[in-house]
């Protein structure tokens, strides 16, 4: 993918397990978020992930309790019929979809159901048996590069970039939620002068109330954005890194306010239409 190829900035609402496996409470927070559409000056996207837990969780620990993440995924599974019809519910609505398969199994499904783009976690960088899954298939790839060094990196990117032809690269630091004093905003500034002919982009974990991480992202660069969301309701809490409604819609208008400021980027005028649309939202969520 060739940056700026694409005047719309992508958006990425990322879903992970704040559906707390209720297919009923996965629509529910699309439909929250559905509400940012009204931007037409970008896409959005919905995020899932994809684990087949049958193989991917080692038989004699599936019941832990121990481990926090099995757990979370164990009790957060849902069937992928359950899966489909979120897919289907939010491209009914107007969003793009992407998904984060952990697994070669899930790989294959994320093609099959037909997603928009395929999301290469941090932790899967360097899975290369996943990496060669993903490569087969004619799908647009977004690879987040947390934790990989320099070398990985590179070889990484060099594989990618040689078998896909939609790349685009994330930076992001794998802490949940990230302190401000360890977000590496710089890494973009090398992804850019190290990989300029692809996409690059920020996928963010600080705190739901850091509005300004996203300003110097943009500024530095990034031109794909990805945010978790989770919206509470009785039985289910946001974690400490999840948006509410309320903060996406304060985390766009800082997006909105940084391209205001580095607008010799796009006309003017878009950035017009931009700011009074964030000003009708505003008005409408009181």
């Amino acid at each position: 993918m060739k940056a700026l190829k694409n005047p719309k900035l992508l958006i990425i609402f990322e879903m992970a397990n704040n559906h707390f496996g209720s297919l009923e409470h996965g629509k529910l927070v699309i439909e929250k978020f559905s509400k940012f559409l009204s931007f037409t000056q970008f896409d959005f996207a919905i995020k899932f992930q994809y684990r087949d837990l049958d193989t991917l969780i080692h038989n004699d620990y599936k019941f832990s309790q121990e481990i926090k993440y099995i757990k979370r995924f164990m009790d957060t599974r849902m069937s992928d019929d359950d899966f489909i019809s979120l897919k289907e519910y939010a491209t009914k609505l107007g969003f793009k979809t992407v998904c984060t398969p952990f697994d070669e199994i899930s790989a294959k499904k994320v093609v099959l159901q037909n997603y928009d783009y395929l999301k290469i976690a941090s932790a899967s960088f360097t899975d290369w048996p996943l990496l060669e899954e993903v490569v087969k298939h004619s799908i647009p790839v977004i690879a987040s590069t947390a934790g990989a060094n320099s070398v990985d990196l590179r070889r990484g990117v060099s594989f990618l970039s040689k078998r896909v032809k939609n790349l685009t690269l994330m930076h992001c630091v794998a802490e949940y939620p990230t302190s401000d004093n360890d977000l590496r905003l710089d890494r973009i500034d090398l992804l850019k002068s190290s990989f300029g002919n692809l996409t690059i982009g920020y996928s963010a974990h600080e705190r739901p109330d850091n509005f300004e991480a996203v300003k110097i992202a943009y500024a530095k660069g990034a031109r794909v954005f990805e945010k978790h969301i989770g919206f509470e309701a009785s039985g289910y809490h946001n974690n400490e890194y999840s948006c509410s409604v309320e903060q996406i819609g304060k985390w766009i208008e800082s997006l909105i306010e940084s391209i205001a400021s580095c607008c010799f980027l796009i006309s003017k005028c878009l950035v017009m239409v931009m700011v009074m649309e964030m000003m009708m939202m505003m008005m409408m969520m009181g």
